[in-house]
C-alpha cells in the first residue's frame, strides 16, 4: 500500500525504475538479505546490527523471506551496492549515492557489484 519511507524525505519513488526480481530461499549468491516492512527497503541482516532505518530505529526482517543476490557479471542490472552505514542496498550507478538514514550518503567502501535480474 506504500512505497515505504525515503531517506531522502518523504516516500520512495518508482519512477524510472526497473521491475527487478530477486531469488528467496535456496540459490547461489550472499544470503541473508532482507526485506524491511518500515522502509520498504532491502537490507543485509547478515552483521551485528541490522543497520539505520530511514523510518526510525534499525530495520526490521520480520515477514521477511530470506534473499539471495548475486555479485560479479550476470544478467541484469549491476551498480547496486551495500552501504555498510546503514546495512541498506543502494544503486551506484547515478551521479550521487543518494541519502543514507545513518547520515551523509551512502558508502560502497567493502561492498562488492552486485546485479539484479529484471
Amino acid at each position: 500500500a506504500t512505497f515505504g519511507v525515503c531517506p531522502a524525505g518523504g516516500t520512495h519513488s518508482d519512477s524510472g525504475s526497473g521491475d527487478y526480481f530477486l531469488t528467496q530461499g535456496s540459490g547461489s549468491g550472499q544470503d541473508n538479505w532482507r526485506w524491511c516492512y518500515q522502509c520498504q527497503g532491502l537490507f543485509f541482516a547478515g552483521n551485528a546490527t541490522f543497520g539505520v532505518c530511514p523510518a526510525g530505529g534499525t530495520h526490521s526482517d520480520s515477514g521477511s523471506g530470506d534473499y539471495f543476490l548475486t555479485q560479479g557479471s550476470g544478467s541484469g542490472q549491476d551498480n547496486w551496492r551495500w552501504c555498510y552505514q546503514c546495512q541498506g542496498l543502494f544503486f551506484a550507478g547515478n551521479a550521487t549515492f543518494g541519502v543514507c538514514p545513518a547520515g551523509g550518503t551512502h558508502s560502497d567502501s567493502g561492498s562488492g557489484d552486485y546485479f539484479l535480474p529484471q
